[in-house]
């Protein structure tokens, strides 16, 4: 997976490309140096940086989602937005990197009317960006497998075939 970040505050500092046409021209590289799946993001998970608004993060996204389709790149689009995830799954992206759980079955019902995948990311909190402290008291797999299984169950309940799970945090 290659990974793009439209945000001047993200923590992945190799992934910053902060125009739409240089992340296009950053998405073709990273697929012709082997990158199955083109990861893209326009906010930051850290939480001291900006919160973009979803139509700000739509109009740095979009022009790179449409023009990575058309050119048959596998895009994945970061967000726990569903009207972000729509959009994206619209432009023709072909999977949700989920990052929230607060709003997940509107996403999950997006993704399955488009045939889409979802990579469900383990969140303790409504999204990644309102996590305040990480709580492993216990072995994190322990913690972590019920929460995929009841995940994974809502997802597949509600339509979607293709799931991919990211520990995370």
């Amino acid at each position: 997976m290659g990974v793009i970040n439209l945000s001047a505050d993200s923590w992945y500092r190799e992934s910053v490309v902060l125009r739409p046409e240089k992340a296009i021209d950053r998405a073709m590289i990273l697929a012709a140096q082997g990158a199955q799946i083109i990861d893209v993001g326009a906010e930051s998970t850290l939480p001291h940086a900006d919160l973009i608004e979803v139509e700000k993060q739509w109009q740095r996204l979009e022009p790179v989602i449409r023009t990575g389709s058309e050119k048959g790149l596998a895009l994945s689009v970061e967000t726990y937005h569903p009207a972000m995830a729509q959009r994206a799954l619209e432009a023709g992206a072909q999977c949700i990197n989920l990052t929230g759980q607060a709003e997940a079955s509107a996403i999950y019902r997006a993704c399955a009317a488009h045939d889409a995948a979802v990579i469900i990311c383990y969140v303790q909190g409504a999204n990644v960006r309102s996590v305040k402290d990480l709580s492993f008291d216990q072995d994190p797999i322990e913690v972590m497998l019920p929460w995929f299984e009841q995940r994974i169950q809502e997802a597949t309940s509600m339509g979607v075939q293709k799931i991919c799970i990211d520990p995370g945090l």
